[in-house]
């Protein structure tokens, strides 16, 4: 997994937004944004059918190091995840030029310029 150096904004708010590579201990406040997400009915899952876990979320994130070409990176503010991106380019030489990216920001934290500067970081 490609890391980055922390980058520190500020948010629409007025907040300092942290966009840093992602860590395990990151790991449940993903997971809760994500079933908020699908709580909401927006998301490409329901709530009922997000089977995983901390430990498998934390698991990815070591998958992730060991890959070429996969990036997770999480949007931090007041020292709490707010949403997270991650980006995996394809498994084979014919597929490695393209990936898979996902953005994930909780509602409370939307329209605020999160989503933008993961983007950005990636």
């Amino acid at each position: 997994m490609a890391t980055i150096q922390t980058v520190k904004t500020t948010l629409r708010n007025g907040h300092d937004l942290l966009i840093r590579s992602t860590a395990e201990a990151d790991a449940r406040a993903i997971l809760n944004i994500r079933i908020a997400i699908a709580r909401e009915g927006t998301s490409w899952e329901d709530a009922d059918e997000i089977a995983t876990t901390i430990a498998a979320l934390q698991g990815r994130f070591r998958r992730f190091a060991q890959l070429p070409g996969c990036l997770y990176l999480t949007a931090e503010v007041d020292g709490a995840p707010r949403g997270c991106l991650w980006f995996q380019n394809g498994p084979t030489r014919r597929t490695e030029h393209a990936g898979e990216l996902g953005l994930l920001v909780a509602r409370d934290w939307r329209r605020q310029g999160n989503g933008a500067a993961l983007v950005r970081a990636l």
